[in-house]
């Protein structure tokens, strides 16, 4: 268990991030503007993590765990499917703090697609093939550049019609 100085740490670390990315490319952020941004010393990132990409990589993990935690429906359930979507779009829905993480460059998404593709396959009840990995990744894609969409334009649509959007596309996909 971290203590609470290092759990404020992180977080100033991880909204510092989040605004950078707010203004410029994954790429483009350093550890000395993180640390400005964030009034925490280098001595003191580097504590905690090697580069900027061991932060992302936290924040992304952050999301996971909160969308997943936040779900009262499984993956492993079908039945719950339309839950669990509803569910991760009302998480972004009100979450738009990370909304430079879904608008970024696309490394960030495949950083959070192999995660989400991870989830995924670990909820299979059997091994996963080669083909199933390639579908999950097609069907997360073409999810994700639907919420993508609605994200970037104001969340304009009910979360509900976003979720029957994509879980028909899905389902026309598998028939």
């Amino acid at each position: 268990m971290e203590n609470q100085r290092v759990i404020i740490s992180k977080r100033m670390l991880k909204d510092a991030l989040l605004s950078l990315l707010k203004e410029k490319r994954l790429m483009d952020v350093t550890v000395k503007e993180l640390c400005e941004r964030s009034g925490i010393n280098r001595s003191t990132f580097y504590r905690h993590y090697d580069n900027v990409s061991d932060l992302l990589d936290e924040v992304i993990d952050d999301i996971v765990n909160l969308v997943v935690s936040t779900s009262n429906s499984s993956l492993n359930d079908p039945g719950n499917t339309l839950s669990y979507l509803s569910n991760t779009l009302l998480f972004f829905r009100d979450h738009d703090e990370y909304d430079p993480l879904i608008s970024s460059e696309n490394l960030t998404m495949d950083i959070l697609g192999r995660k989400i593709e991870e989830e995924m396959i670990n909820s299979l009840p059997i091994k996963s093939s080669r083909y199933q990995r390639y579908l999950i990744r097609y069907l997360m894609n073409g999810s994700y550049g639907i919420i993508k969409s609605w994200i970037m334009n104001g969340r304009k649509e009910d979360v509900k019609e976003i979720s029957d959007m994509i879980l028909t596309f899905t389902s026309s996909t598998l028939r």
